[in-house]
């Protein structure tokens, strides 16, 4: 008798141990999971619903049609693999109404300011970084009307 009860005792441990185990490693996952999440959350922000200026290389200029390369703002977390964020291009469009800009960061005037110059369509060339600044929303937008455009010339 006294075999049997150790026995059944010796069970239980084993099946409460079990199931302990089984329990604690789904509720530690799924609390450590939604932990993890957060934190990234917290490090790495989501970009903004509405985005209404992006910066890019000009792969292609054309007249009044630029082909601008620019970060995907879907594409924000970094890769594990080492692998760079994706790229998308976007066509840009000029009008007479787009405030055109070029910016010389490595002339700083005595208050702070970079030196600023009106550009011509016709000067913007395929391998410049420029800024695109839109009055409508561009987060996703495969085609941008440009209201102001501005140039980096190093």
């Amino acid at each position: 008798m006294e075999k049997k009860f150790l026995i059944l005792i010796i069970l239980a441990l084993v099946v409460g141990l079990i199931v302990g185990m089984v329990g604690g490693y789904y509720w530690g996952n799924t609390k450590g999971t939604k932990n993890l999440r957060d934190v990234i959350s917290l490090v790495f922000p989501e970009p903004p619903k509405q985005i209404f200026a992006v910066s890019g290389l000009v792969t292609e200029a054309v007249g009044a049609r630029l082909v601008i390369e620019t970060a995907d703002f879907n594409d924000y977390l970094p890769h594990t693999d080492g692998t760079p964020s994706k790229k998308l291009s976007r066509e840009v469009f000029l009008s007479g109404n787009t405030k055109l800009t070029v910016l010389y960061p490595a002339s700083i005037d005595s208050k702070g300011n970079m030196k600023q110059e009106a550009l011509d369509m016709n000067a913007i060339k395929s391998g410049m970084m420029v800024t695109v600044k839109s009055t409508s929303n561009i987060r996703d937008a495969k085609t941008i009307e440009a209201s102001e455009l501005e140039a980096i010339q190093y």
